[in-house]
């Protein structure tokens, strides 16, 4: 029996890879897409020395300038004569989400696809695309594509995370879990836990 158990967890955690390969394509082909409209001869800057990855929850174009707008307002300015802090940063980018499974996304799916480079279906966290939401189930699922914290650690890296949200919210989970859905906070809080030690 532990032979079939131990193949079929082989199998699930082989067939995450494989969902998650065609993600990982696209991104590697936007990037190199992005590269080549550097210019001629331009040199690589000094590889950095850390990363500080942002993420926002649900901060969009929209929030952007909303926030700007307040801050004229309490400033007694006019609405494009204010910006903040986020506006002077040396480098930026955008994205667009959506889920594996829905054009309109969810913390969850969105933070997945930040913090592990692989789409996830609505509700789902850490996981891939193959994984749907089960009712019958309440464990999490630890075959999950790898965090980037996670593969920072890997490749030794001093690595934290920081968050005003609950651990187990769906923004951080992505981070350290792998579940079928963004409900089962405590079965996260129970990974966490275990892994806090080596985060």
């Amino acid at each position: 029996m532990k032979k079939v158990v131990i193949l079929l967890l082989l199998l699930v955690a082989v067939s995450s890879i494989d969902a998650c390969q065609s993600y990982f394509d696209l991104a590697k082909r936007d990037l190199m897409r992005q590269l080549n409209l550097l210019p001629k001869g331009a040199k690589a800057e000094k590889q950095p020395k850390n990363i500080i990855l942002m993420m926002g929850d649900g901060m969009g174009y929209s929030t952007l300038t909303m926030a700007r707008y307040k801050k004229a307002l309490n400033e007694g300015k006019l609405a494009g004569e204010s910006t903040l802090n986020i506006d002077s940063f040396p480098y930026s980018g955008s994205i667009r989400t959506f889920c594996a499974d829905n054009i309109v996304t969810d913390s969850a799916a969105s933070a997945t696809a930040y913090l592990t480079g692989c789409k996830a279906n609505r509700d789902c966290v850490g996981v891939g695309p193959e994984v749907t939401k089960d009712p019958d189930s309440y464990k999490p699922q630890y075959n999950g594509p790898d965090s980037i914290l996670m593969a920072a650690k890997k490749a030794g890296f001093l690595t934290g995370f920081a968050t005003n949200q609950p651990i187990t919210h769906a923004s951080p989970a992505p981070l350290y879990a792998h579940t079928h859905s963004r409900r089962y906070e405590y079965p996260v809080k129970c990974v966490f836990i275990e892994m806090s030690s080596s985060l």
